[in-house]
């Protein structure tokens, strides 16, 4: 097992009820206020399927649940992650028929999941910078997916740092070519929620399944990181 790991779920086939009575009770008191909260069935099990692969991952790791935690912004967390000498970071993403547990004993982590949508040009400014603007592909076909990997990217950074959607993705830039994002804010103007106070983190793109984009953003470069995908 990797240090390292990103869990994949598929909800196509999933019996809630069946599910629900045998795993709910084992899920944190937070987790299971979460899922009760979905309104319907497609974001039930979707939650459901977070919550399972995040008790999987703990299983993995030798992680008690005892210690599962969410901040005031609703963020999720251990409390061995207060503590750098027994790490164990974890974030979750669903979008579709996935959801997805992104987890690390080497460093925290941020981690996103998007099926392919349509992304109006009008989008561009929302989420890329001015530089990242000028090299959108022309190719209309390229330049959606190029939109979305972009979004997934910036989203799992946004997680990693605790910042949320609230921050603003044209403060970041992408280089794909290095698998970095790096801040563009000045650090004077940098939410002051910010669990994470760096001002770079390293990406990893992963595969789940055709239509779908996945990103994890990591506080330091990782050379290795096992993916599997997780059945109930």
């Amino acid at each position: 097992m990797k240090e390292t790991n990103i869990y994949i779920g598929n909800i196509e086939n999933l019996n809630l009820e069946t599910v629900r009575a045998e795993l709910f009770q084992e899920m944190p008191l937070q987790r299971q206020r979460r899922i009760n909260l979905q309104k319907n069935e497609a974001d039930r099990k979707r939650s459901l399927m977070a919550g399972y692969l995040l008790l999987w991952a703990c299983q993995e790791h030798g992680i008690e649940l005892c210690a599962y935690r969410e901040d005031e912004s609703g963020k999720p967390y251990f409390a061995q992650e207060q503590n750098s000498s027994s790490l164990f970071s974890f974030n979750l993403s669903h979008s579709g028929e996935y959801a997805v547990c992104g987890c690390s004993t080497q460093c925290r982590v941020g981690i996103d999941i998007q099926r392919e949508r349509e992304m109006p040009d009008t989008m561009a400014t929302k989420i890329l910078c001015e530089e990242e603007f000028k090299n959108l592909p022309k190719d209309a076909f390229l330049r959606q997916q190029m939109l979305l990997r972009y979004w997934t990217i910036k989203e799992s950074y946004c997680k990693l740092t605790g910042d949320g959607l609230s921050y603003g993705f044209p403060n970041c830039y992408v280089d794909f070519e290095r698998k970095m994002v790096i801040d563009c804010k000045k650090a004077s103007t940098i939410s002051k929620r910010r669990a994470i106070a760096i001002q770079l983190a390293y990406f990893q793109e992963y595969e789940v399944a055709a239509g779908y984009y996945g990103a994890m953003c990591m506080e330091q470069k990782v050379e290795e990181i096992g993916i599997s995908f997780v059945t109930i």
